[in-house]
């Protein structure tokens, strides 16, 4: 029993020191890329649809610099690329958009 209370305390100094530390160089939590993730993006367009919107797949979601977009245009793009798929139902859906 001893040993599983040092184990726990042990264990959970090692987690909290390695959260701690990946934090402070920088990396936070992000959600991953899912459909979910996708569809609350996309409604952002719903509420503001003259915004620029970026579809594509990997190389859009992963050499665009949005900082330096924003720094030129003082307005961050909405980030719509996802990986290994094709864009062209996103340039439809956009498309046939009413407002945008």
């Amino acid at each position: 029993m001893v040993l599983a209370v040092i184990t726990l305390i042990f264990t959970s100094i090692l987690i909290l020191g390695w959260e701690t530390y990946v934090r402070s160089i920088g990396c936070a939590p992000t959600l991953n890329d899912s459909e979910d993730l996708w569809d609350s993006r996309r409604a952002i367009v719903e509420r503001e649809p003259d915004r620029t919107v970026l579809i594509g797949s990997s190389k859009m979601l992963f050499d665009f610099d949005m900082d330096v977009y924003e720094r030129e245009f003082d307005s961050r793009p909405l980030q719509l690329a996802t990986v290994g798929t094709n864009p062209g139902p996103y340039l439809e859906d956009l498309a046939n958009h009413p407002k945008y």
